[in-house]
């Protein structure tokens, strides 16, 4: 909010912030139109509703109907998505941008009329302007070209088509690339931190129960590769079996790229769910016995985790200051706690003369710092009534 409220040159010449500007800059104008807590969602939830049907959109073209239904369906009731849907941040448009471009590349793979290189290219390019976590997202889609090189037909002059759309991606982000390699070289004065806290409650038993579909597809299809590779003769493919579980690939790769940077995998996470429901729904199908009960149970399962979420979610003794007026509300801690964490960001912004933190170090004890990227993290001592000087 801080940095979207500033000028767009402002905007564009920020390197503190650890992302690229577009989210900002798409912020920026949305802050002109009004500024209440459930306008500045809006564009979010756009985005994360956009991309229930563009799931449905990838499925289709790999599955059936019935299952790229199912995909869909998943997707809008999970607990990660549907939160993210919500908050102001880039994650809801990375997942859009990331669909959009892996659709499109699947209508090329498809056949599709030459325009689509201008959708992908296009996304794709929208995508590393919001995160760089799309870098992630393009070199997985890059290995998946790859593996269909190896086990389907793909004409050379496709590959050319798509080295020259990642040619296009590098001279249009070229401007912002001295941004992106200074943010690396600082990830080495970062602790690699992998936050997996959506691993609770409610929320773990409904993903790892979403996990079992995925590995009984993938089994399934495992099986059918080595009596294909084993027989003499040659077995008759199944229509989605290779398609479907080449897609185990954008959750696999793409969480795995975020490990040597430090990425949080609660936010890459929310990025390949798409492609995890897509093949948890197929995993699905490939029950032979009780399908529907299967189908029923989990979509039940999905909206009583996502009504828990809420409540695990809850964040509370929680105090957000604004430097008009915060020494009223920091005067009456001492009588209900005795340590005070303070998160301290964009100071330049939100307060430029430090009367927070100057305030602070005259009353409490400091007991503990850290700086993570961007941000200042104190823990203060507040002594009691007895303790206090005279």
């Amino acid at each position: 909010m801080a940095l979207a409220s500033e000028s767009v040159k402002k905007v564009l010449e920020n390197t503190s912030d650890p992302h690229p500007p577009l989210f900002y800059l798409m912020l920026h104008i949305w802050l002109s139109l009004g500024r209440s807590e459930a306008f500045l969602r809006i564009p979010s939830a756009l985005f994360g509703a956009l991309s229930v049907p563009l799931v449905f959109a990838l499925g289709r073209a790999w599955v059936p109907e019935r299952t790229a239904v199912l995909g869909a369906l998943f997707l809008s009731m999970a607990p990660m998505h549907v939160w993210y849907s919500q908050e102001v941040r880039m994650y809801s448009l990375l997942t859009f941008l990331g669909l959009v471009s892996t659709v499109s590349l699947t209508r090329l793979i498809k056949g599709a009329k030459p325009v689509w290189w201008v959708v992908y290219a296009s996304s794709a390019l929208a995508g590393l302007y919001t995160h760089y976590g799309m870098v992630g997202l393009l070199v997985v889609q890059g290995l998946w070209l790859v593996f269909w090189r190896m086990n389907r037909d793909i004409e050379l002059r496709f590959l050319i088509s798509w080295l020259v759309s990642l040619g296009v991606l590098f001279l249009g982000f070229w401007p912002w690339l001295p941004v992106l390699l200074a943010n690396i070289a600082d990830l080495a004065n970062v602790p690699i931190v992998m936050q997996v806290t959506f691993l609770q409650g409610a929320d773990a038993a409904w993903l790892l129960l979403f996990l079992l579909f995925p590995l009984i597809l993938l089994f399934w299809d495992i099986r059918l590769w080595f009596a294909r590779a084993t027989s003499a003769q040659a077995l008759p493919r199944s229509n989605s079996s290779l398609e479907i579980s080449s897609l185990a690939l954008f959750p696999i790769l793409t969480l795995a790229s975020a490990i040597p940077l430090g990425t949080s995998m609660k936010r890459q996470a929310i990025v390949v769910l798409p492609y995890f429901f897509l093949l948890a729904a197929s995993g699905v199908s490939r029950l032979r016995l009780r399908r529907s009960l299967a189908e029923v149970a989990l979509l039940i399962l999905s909206v009583l985790s996502l009504a828990a979420s809420y409540g695990q979610r809850e964040v509370e003794d929680w105090i957000k200051l604004t430097t008009s007026d915060f020494t009223s509300e920091l005067e009456q801690l001492p009588a209900n706690y005795r340590r005070l964490w303070v998160i301290l960001s964009h100071d330049s912004y939100v307060d430029p003369e430090l009367e927070v933190r100057h305030w602070l170090e005259k009353k409490w004890k400091l007991e503990q710092e850290s700086f993570p990227k961007g941000i200042t993290v104190r823990l203060y001592l507040i002594p009691t009534k007895d303790e206090r000087p005279p």
